[in-house]
């Protein structure tokens, strides 16, 4: 699938080299090379005004070579003009310089750009000469890509500037593709274009509130496919897409521009359309309804989950979204790349996907794989709509794990147990003092140590909370942020008389309420790699990891044999002993150490 050409890639260092020789800022260094490369693809083309072309006099006279940048600068042509009109730097270039990067052009002959465009956007991204780190990763453009079918005669529509490298991918194959962004300002746009085989059609406009592309009645022109990755995460002001549904765009609750992004390309585009989420999007509450919509209308063919770290300079997770304007799908196929020998970092500690053809096999086919399964819209409806993909995509502990459910006498976690919060997040200061359990004070081995984290808090929020207060062998477990930790209190502690212990504000107690459970075993039960494995499989979140509590409660647990819950707290009895044993060590050690070497 990849066509990067090693000549170009040669070419293109070539010239970088020579320009970090100088004393640039990295803007204009950026600035020279894309210059430079569009002179030397405006040549191979013969675009060169009034049939000039780079040559040996031309380097060795620069009064030739500025003639011929002030004509690019007057040229008639858009996309020719973007490019040169701003600033002086090409013709305040040294002498040496200017002979040197004419005559490497003139040292790499071609009788075609090729993958020019797509040669510069791989170096810009692996380079520490890029501007930003925004921009779409090139090997998941180019399955993109494959995914669309683009060809020289099918016309493909792509929205936001983080997409600029799926436009250049594009241009590879297709004469026909048209670019919607508000980066006007952007040289690198008309750059890439003119670089490209095939020129792409620009609209700086918002395609919000004010699209570019509109047909001959004012609606919004069809293309036969599309695709867009929006900036990751980003929320739009609603004054900026106020008159959204003027163009029979469906408007839904949401603010996400991944959201309306996507609603804009089922209106712009007559086939298939591929866009990257971010994760929480795939659960979040308030795309709920996005979700419902895509699947109840037949419209979402598959979602593809992406590894972590895809995208240059980010870390967020995101997913694939495989939709199909006019509907027809009653399932939709889960494939989840993550952790798959489809991934491979690069040289530059960049991650890109390999072996397409395989991935493009899983995603069409309808077995259930160890990567991938297909899901009807009504077991999609059955679990509230997510479509993040580990939660039906399971790993082979997880199958373990749900084959032992299957074949077990199991309980929901809330049948057995509260689940207690502890303080509001907002408090009021007062005479209360509460002992605030956090994460660093849960132990592997033993019980939760005694917090130091002191709150003072007002009467009225006391009563509030008072159901937090933290009994003895509670569980506490963090549900945000370190996500499935846990601890056991210890069977002693402090009275009313004396500080009240709390969870802290990411964390929640779990007090055992049947006489048939012992707390002891429930939290050997949870912190085991049963019960870890049953947590993470909850547990969701792009950037913070977080459990929901409606899952948490619904969650199985296996009911042993009373032998089996007395051997299980007996272990939590013995990591307490132990415990003990490793603090009178550590006090032996330091009084030791306090009478030999003390002061």
């Amino acid at each position: 699938m990849k066509t990067h050409n090693p000549k170009f890639k040669s070419l293109i260092e070539a010239i970088h080299s020579l320009v970090q020789q100088q004393r640039f800022t990295q803007e204009l260094a950026e600035e020279v090379l894309l210059k430079t490369l569009t002179i030397y693809a405006l040549d191979v083309k013969g675009e060169l005004p009034d049939g000039l072309k780079i040559s040996k006099n031309m380097a060795e006279n620069k009064a030739e070579f500025v003639s011929l940048v002030q004509k690019l600068k007057e040229s008639n042509d858009s996309q020719i003009a973007a490019v040169f009109s701003g600033g002086e730097i090409l013709e305040s270039l040294t002498m040496p310089l200017t002979h040197g990067l004419i005559t490497t052009l003139l040292d790499h002959p071609s009788e075609t750009v090729g993958s020019l465009a797509v040669d510069f956007v791989s170096f810009n991204m692996t380079s520490h000469m890029a501007s930003d780190g925004i921009l779409a990763n090139l090997s998941v453009c180019e399955l993109i890509s494959e995914i669309l079918a683009i060809e020289s005669s099918r016309s493909i529509y792509i929205n936001s500037f983080p997409s600029l490298p799926m436009v250049v991918v594009a241009s590879q194959k297709s004469n026909a593709v048209y670019y919607e962004t508000i980066n006007k300002t952007d040289l690198r746009v008309s750059a890439l274009s003119l670089m490209s085989p095939h020129r792409f059609k620009v609209s700086f406009t918002n395609f919000l509130e004010n699209p570019g592309y509109l047909d001959s009645e004012s609606q919004l022109q069809q293309f036969d496919c599309g695709a867009a990755l929006p900036p990751l995460g980003v929320k739009i002001h609603r004054d900026d897409y106020k008159d959204f549904d003027r163009f029979n765009r469906v408007a839904l609750r949401s603010n996400k521009a991944e959201v309306l992004s996507t609603l804009h390309l089922i209106g712009q585009c007559s086939g298939k359309v591929v866009v990257s989420v971010t994760e929480s999007t795939l659960f979040g509450t308030v795309e709920k309804d996005f979700r419902q919509y895509l699947v109840d209308n037949g419209m979402l063919e598959a979602v593809i989950s992406l590894p972590a770290g895809i995208w240059p300079a980010a870390s967020v997770k995101t997913s694939l979204l495989v939709i199909e304007p006019k509907g027809g799908y009653n399932a939709v196929r889960f494939l989840d790349l993550n952790e798959t020998e489809y991934v491979r970092k690069t040289d530059k500690r960049l991650l890109e996907l390999t072996d397409q053809d395989k991935i493009l096999s899983y995603l069409y086919s309808t077995e259930d794989l160890d990567c991938a399964i297909s899901l009807s819209q009504q077991e999609i409806e059955e679990n509230d709509y997510f479509l993040n993909c580990n939660r039906y995509v399971l790993d082979r502990r997880q199958k373990k794990v749900l084959k032992l459910l299957d074949k077990s006498e199991t309980v929901a976690l809330g049948d057995i147990a509260d689940v207690e919060r502890g303080l509001p997040f907002k408090t009021k200061d007062g005479d209360y003092s509460i002992l605030e359990v956090t994460t660093s004070d849960l132990n592997d081995i033993g019980d939760i140590s005694k917090p130091t984290k002191e709150v003072k808090v007002s009467k009225e929020d006391f009563d509030k909370s008072k159901s937090g207060i933290l009994q003895p062998n509670d569980i506490v477990l963090v549900i945000q942020g370190s996500a499935g930790k846990l601890g056991i209190v210890p069977e002693v502690i402090p009275s009313a008389d004396d500080e009240y212990w709390m969870v802290s504000k990411p964390a929640i107690a779990i007090r055992v309420k049947s006489d048939n459970i012992d707390a002891r075993f429930l939290y050997a039960y949870l912190s085991s790699d049963i019960g870890q494995t049953q947590l993470a499989s909850i547990t969701q979140g792009a950037a913070i990891a977080n459990i929901s509590l409606k899952e948490l409660r619904e969650l199985p647990i296996i009911l042993p044999s009373l032998e089996k819950q007395q051997q299980a707290a007996a272990l939590v009895d013995d990591s307490r002993q132990v415990q003990r044993k490793i603090q009178k060590l550590k006090s032996d050690f330091f009084a030791k150490k306090a009478e030999l070497l003390g002061l």
